[in-house]
Order: structure tokens, then C-alpha cells, then sequence
């Protein structure tokens, strides 16, 4: 990846290929994925992507150039890589469920854990506390003796949040940024200017007082008529006749209907009680767990009939690089014993070849009872940059009246699994049946 050709060299040492390398980086810094999540290519028509899962629709100028390496549709976001024609500037876009219960400002935090990684990495303007929230960070490139840098936004957008990366050269970001919120658009709007949200007052008067790029702005309905008019998305791409919004609707998460609250485990403090958030079945009334919204995060949540039959909810931990995938459907004659050959299989197991992973006393994790068994085991799962390893949980549950069976699978890189299986014991102990 680094030595693509058509990567030119720059008057700033080949700032081309550094900016490109410094976004290589930070993508492989990103939080591990299965490989199916990231071999598909992202759905791009010249000038034009169109979000397979959000529906979202980014534009841009015959300026800029997809770097196609990093992007990528993946099972959490949708990332798009973009590098301009000069290669002095470089432009990430990363769009992921606003079901997260992550605001703006957790967003850049949690991106900020990646960044902070790179060298000389130092934040020098900090406006998380601001609409949108933002923050400008510096770091090295390469040897040279230039100073790259890096402004990061979090916003809603329709159906989704938006973490918007600008690179560029530190002395030159503010041009960086002008000239991407010029030439590329999201669902009509410009790249960096935020819609208010539909209903806040609040919202709509902080985001017309001044965009992103430092510029003041006039009133929403002002930009939604420029806009409509096809003086900006039709210049790169976008089509006259796509109504613009004005405002943003932000979406319920999980469904409309009340979640029941799991009685709290005897041992937790009113603390976490009140970082609890509980997730139940629509097609299995009665199953239901809870986890703590400030170590795992909900990226997806699908019914059986988006998902083969099956129920599921993916969560990500916030810190650590490790998944969990909860699922519930009918099958097995509602046996747990049946369910977990299965099980380990699709996650890629194979018992009689790969290592039984052992506890902190050195005892095989491995057992059963009435209506439970479980296993956890180290392998080799291929990911999108090659072979990574792994360990996982991988429990089943007999439900009642032998209606199904639910499926309780955790991931994670293998130096982390100790602390991973210790993350999901109060998920598994919340876990109810009905």
C-alpha cells in the first residue's frame, strides 16, 4: 500500500505519500473486524458513494480521489477514504449507527484513543464542548521536520453519525478544511457544516452561528435553498432534484417500545445501575439482558427477517478489541447441547484442531449444566490486513418450552482475552430467559 504508484511526490517531501501513510495508520489502528465485514468494496459510481447501510449519499469534486485500500464497509461503519489531487490533503469519513448511546463529544474521544498513537501526537485545539464538537490535533510526518495535522468533528446526520478526519500540513489545515467542505457534500450538505436538530432550538441557533471552517453562516433555510438549487451538488455529481433537509431526525434506539430493566445484580452499586442499559427480544418475549453503557456499545441490532431467521445484537467494547454476538432463534429442538458444535463452527472453530483456552487457575473452559454449555478456545481468524489470533467465548442457552436456542459468541485478540471474559460476566449473569 505504501508504495502505490500512482502516489506522486510533493514539494514537501513527498507529502503525497505521507499523508496517504499517516491515513494507512490510523485505519490499521482501528478496532479489529472479521474479514467479511471488510472485503466488500464500497459502493462508489465516479464521483459518488452511496452507504449500502445508512443510505447516505457523499459527493465530491473531480479534485479528489478515493483511496480504495481504506475504504471499506464494515460491520459497524462505513468508511470512506478520500486524497486530493495535490496530495497535500487527505479526508476520512467514518459513519456508524447513532444507536451507539455515544454523543458527539464520546466519538471523538473514543478516536482520539487511536490518533493518540501516532508520533508527536499532541492536541492543540479542543472544542468538544462546542456544536459540533471538534478537535484539532498535531503529530509527525515521517522523519521530515513538518508538522502534519488533523481536525476530527462528530455529527448526526440522517440515520447515522458522522466522524468526519481532515489531514493536511499543520500550517496549512485551515486550507485542508476550507477546501473539503467546498468540494464535498453529505446527503446535499457541505462536508463540515452541521444540521441542526429537528425540534432543538438550541441546536439550530448554535449551528448557524458559525461553521466548522471558522466561517460565520447564514440561517439553515438559506443553505437548504443553495443547496436545492443544484448551485453545489450539481457541480460533482449530485442531483438537482434531491430535496435537501434542514434539520436532522434523530432516531429512537432499539425499538419504539419500552425495554424492561433487569433487576440489578446483588453486588452493584447505585453507580452501576444507573450506567445499565437492557436490551430485549421483539420475537422472543421474556429474553433480555443488560450490559454497562460505558464499557460496550450497541452497533447493530437486527430481526429475524433481516438476518436469516435470527434475532441478533452486535456490541463493541469501547476500549478493548473485542466483540460480542448475542443471537436468539428457533432451531436445535431448543437444545442447548445441539446448539453448540453450531455455534463454535460459524465462529470459525474447530475444536479438534484448535487450543482449549484454560481460566487464571488453569482449569479448561469448558462445561455444561441443565440448559447451558460452553466452551472458549484460541484460533487464528482472518481479518482484512491477514491472520490474526484470537479467542472466544461461545455459550448456548436452552430457551423455554424449547421454543430456540440463544447464542452468546465473544471475540477478542487473544492478549486481551483474560480481561475480555472478565468484561462479559456481569452480560452473562444479566442474561434472562423469560
Amino acid at each position: 500500500r505504501l508504495g502505490r504508484s500512482r502516489l506522486k511526490s510533493g514539494n514537501l517531501v513527498d507529502v503525497r505519500t505521507r499523508i496517504a501513510r499517516t491515513l494507512v495508520i490510523m485505519l490499521g489502528l482501528l478496532l479489529f473486524v472479521p474479514a467479511g465485514a471488510l472485503a466488500q468494496t464500497s459502493p462508489i459510481d465516479g464521483t459518488t458513494f452511496i452507504s449500502p447501510k445508512f443510505g447516505t449519499e457523499i459527493a465530491w469534486s473531480d479534485n479528489w480521489e478515493v483511496d480504495e485500500s481504506n475504504t471499506s464497509i464494515q460491520v459497524r461503519r462505513d468508511v470512506l477514504a478520500l486524497i486530493s489531487a495535490s496530495g497535500d490533503e487527505a479526508v476520512l469519513i467514518e459513519l456508524q449507527s447513532q444507536r451507539s448511546y455515544r454523543t458527539g463529544e464520546e466519538f471523538i474521544t473514543a478516536s482520539m484513543e487511536t490518533y493518540s498513537l501516532l508520533p508527536g501526537f499532541e492536541v492543540i485545539e479542543d472544542h468538544t464542548d462546542e456544536t459540533p464538537p471538534s478537535l484539532v490535533f498535531e503529530f509527525d510526518v515521517d522523519d521530515a521536520m513538518e508538522k502534519g495535522a488533523g481536525h476530527i468533528q462528530a455529527q448526526p446526520i440522517a440515520d447515522a453519525t458522522m466522524v468526519v478526519i481532515v489531514l493536511g500540513i499543520l500550517d496549512d489545515l485551515e486550507r485542508a478544511k476550507e477546501l473539503s467542505n467546498d468540494e464535498i457534500t453529505v446527503n446535499g450538505v457541505p462536508l463540515l457544516e452541521a444540521l441542526p436538530i429537528c425540534g432543538d432550538e438550541t441546536s439550530a441557533g448554535e449551528a448557524t452561528a458559525e461553521s466548522s471552517t471558522g466561517d460565520k453562516t447564514s440561517s439553515t433555510s438559506d443553505k437548504t435553498s443553495s443547496s436545492s438549487s443544484g448551485s453545489k451538488t450539481s457541480a460533482f455529481g449530485g442531483s438537482e432534484a434531491t430535496p435537501v433537509a434542514d434539520c436532522v431526525e434523530i432516531i429512537e434506539t432499539g425499538t419504539n417500545e419500552p425495554r424492561p430493566t433487569p433487576t440489578p445484580e446483588p453486588e452493584q452499586g447505585r453507580a452501576d445501575t444507573f450506567n445499565n442499559r437492557s436490551w430485549a427480544s421483539d420475537s422472543f418475549p421474556g429474553v433480555e439482558f443488560s450490559y454497562d453503557r460505558t464499557a460496550w456499545s450497541v452497533e447493530q441490532d437486527l430481526e429475524p427477517d433481516e438476518n436469516g431467521g435470527r434475532e441478533s445484537v452486535l456490541l463493541y467494547h469501547n476500549e478493548l478489541p473485542t466483540y460480542v454476538i448475542l443471537e436468539i432463534y428457533s432451531g436445535h429442538n431448543g437444545r442447548a447441547s445441539a446448539c453448540i458444535d453450531t455455534a463454535l463452527q460459524e465462529a470459525g472453530i474447530s475444536p479438534g484442531a484448535d487450543e482449549a483456552l484454560t481460566d487464571a487457575d488453569g482449569n479448561v473452559i469448558v462445561g455444561s449444566e441443565r440448559g447451558r454449555v460452553w466452551a472458549a478456545y484460541a484460533y487464528q481468524l482472518e481479518l482484512d490486513s491477514g491472520p490474526a489470533d484470537v479467542g472466544a467465548y461461545v455459550e448456548c442457552r436452552s430457551l423455554p418450552g424449547a421454543a430456540g436456542v440463544l447464542v452468546f459468541t465473544m471475540v477478542s485478540i487473544i492478549d486481551s482475552f483474560d480481561e475480555s471474559l472478565a468484561s462479559i460476566e456481569p452480560m452473562l449473569r444479566s442474561i434472562r430467559l423469560g
